[in-house]
């Protein structure tokens, strides 16, 4: 049996340029400890060191929005899934941007609650949260698309999400842009020769290509993203 067109069109690759996107990767982590100027977290995914993350903390119902800069992220451990996947453990520190005083405020009633040893009327150092509470921990990245298809896309980006996470992602397609949802199918990286001026810069020394799966694609991005493959492929 052969496929149809359309069929042989939703899952061939196509190779392009100039297609470039954003997507916001959010996580959950736990906080191990923290203080009023920063925390150190728990999370299944590589935190990039320099860049901005925001964070969400959530007690009884009430949300407080953080901001903050990673400064340091190690691999620490693995774990094996129900399913006998094997799981990256990172530990990270990130250092609070932007603390207005009514958030300061806010925080330093949220570790007087959650710390576990009893506070006074001042609150100095780190202190460790007990149990541990969960944090949203979002970013934005940009990517370049190499390949795309009416399911998928392959891109390259500076980041290396866990594979089977979630994303929300735009996607712009010379004057047109789309979102949607997307799965992390498929996670690389490469190694890359450095030149003599970027022998110190880390950052350089590795590219990652990731595996886009759509997922709760919308009629209107669809087809978008169909106009936009009929259009630039044969």
């Amino acid at each position: 049996m052969t496929s149809s067109p359309s069929e042989r069109r939703e899952n061939t690759r196509y190779p392009v340029e100039g297609v470039r996107g954003t997507f916001l990767f959010t996580t959950d982590a736990q906080v191990l400890n923290m203080s009023l100027d920063g925390m150190s977290i728990e999370t299944s995914s590589p935190l990039k060191v320099g860049r901005q993350y925001s964070l969400k903390l959530e007690e009884h119902g009430n949300a407080l929005p953080l901001r903050g800069v990673v400064v340091w992220c190690s691999l620490v451990k693995t774990t094996r899934s129900e399913r006998g996947e094997i799981k990256p453990v990172y530990k990270a520190g990130i250092h609070f941007e932007d603390l207005l005083t009514k958030k300061a405020s806010d925080l330093k009633e949220f570790i007087r609650h959650n710390a576990v040893i009893s506070l006074e009327n001042r609150l100095f150092g780190r202190f460790r949260i007990e149990p541990q509470q969960s944090a949203d921990l979002s970013f934005e990245a940009d990517f370049s698309v190499r390949q795309l298809s009416m399911s998928g896309m392959l891109i390259e980006t500076d980041v290396a999400p866990a594979i089977e996470s979630r994303c929300h992602m735009s996607i712009r397609l010379a004057e047109i842009e789309f979102e949607t949802f997307a799965r992390i199918a498929r996670v690389d990286r490469i190694e890359r020769p450095l030149s003599k001026d970027d022998e110190m810069d880390e950052e350089k020394a590795s590219v990652v290509f990731l595996g886009i799966e759509f997922i709760d694609m919308g009629d209107e991005a669809r087809e978008s993203l169909q106009s936009f493959i009929e259009t630039e492929q044969p």
